[in-house]
């Protein structure tokens, strides 16, 4: 009870605190936080040209759905520039069964999380912010073949067969890298305290290394880099906005 009236009090005195400093200060004044769902539009046609799963399974190019959170704060030496945080991720799977009864299955996983700095425009409730996302991206492919009905014993017993085939296995392709984000978002503020987001982002990303399974680094990658990306994500913010 007692950490929630600190809490409370403190809340109370920054929020009055800006309320004061907006008679003050020629600029937006404000913070808020929130959850992000969207879409991801990535190109995987340089991905599928590896691919070769039964039934002519692949990744689509018509996206998969992105989402993760964020916010901001006003930092009021630069009237209207906001700094603040973003991490967005998501992933797609494809899966097919072969002819043996197993499942080959294939997870491409990316996500991303930096540092955001944006410049707001007002148009009296409606708010537009541009700028920028400057942080570190991250890429997997999961590669598993699973065998339903798997034993403890064969398990164990097929790790140490290096000449087994037939048997469950799983490998994973993973690479960092800078990431560049420019963006642009457009908030429509429904009260003080809450406003509603929707915006759009392009991820340019920059070359890096691949690994296998974290440890050994893949030679011969026939792409020196991530393709970039175009998402688009929605969401309601919740914390304070000036008028």
């Amino acid at each position: 009870m007692f950490h929630a009236r600190v809490v409370f009090f403190f809340g109370f005195m920054l929020l009055a605190s800006l309320v004061m400093a907006q008679n003050n200060f020629n600029g937006r004044i404000g913070l808020a936080g929130g959850y992000f769902p969207g879409w991801n539009f990535s190109n995987f046609d340089k991905i599928n040209s590896f691919i070769e799963l039964p039934n002519s399974q692949e990744f689509l190019n018509s996206g998969f759905f992105y989402h993760g959170g964020g916010g901001y704060v006003y930092i009021m030496i630069v009237p209207n520039l906001r700094i603040g945080g973003v991490g967005l991720g998501g992933n797609q799977i494809i899966s097919s069964k072969t002819n043996f009864g197993s499942r080959k299955e294939i997870k491409f996983s990316q996500s991303f999380g930096g540092l955001s700095i944006e410049y707001t425009s007002s148009i009296a409730s409606l708010n537009i912010s541009y700028g920028g996302i400057i942080g570190i991206g991250e890429t997997k492919f999961y590669l598993k073949n699973l065998i339903g009905n798997s034993n403890w014993n064969d398990i164990w017993n097929n790790f140490k067969d290096t000449l087994g085939t037939n048997q469950s296995y799983s490998n994973l392709l993973s690479t960092n890298y800078l990431i560049f984000v420019p963006t642009l978002n457009i908030e429509y503020s429904l009260s003080r305290f809450t406003a509603l987001r929707f915006g759009f982002g392009y991820a340019i990303n920059f070359r890096s290394n691949w690994y296998l399974n974290e440890n050994e680094k893949v030679q011969n990658v026939p792409f020196d880099k991530i393709g970039n990306s175009f998402y688009i994500s929605g969401g309601i913010l919740i914390g304070f906005f000036s008028n």
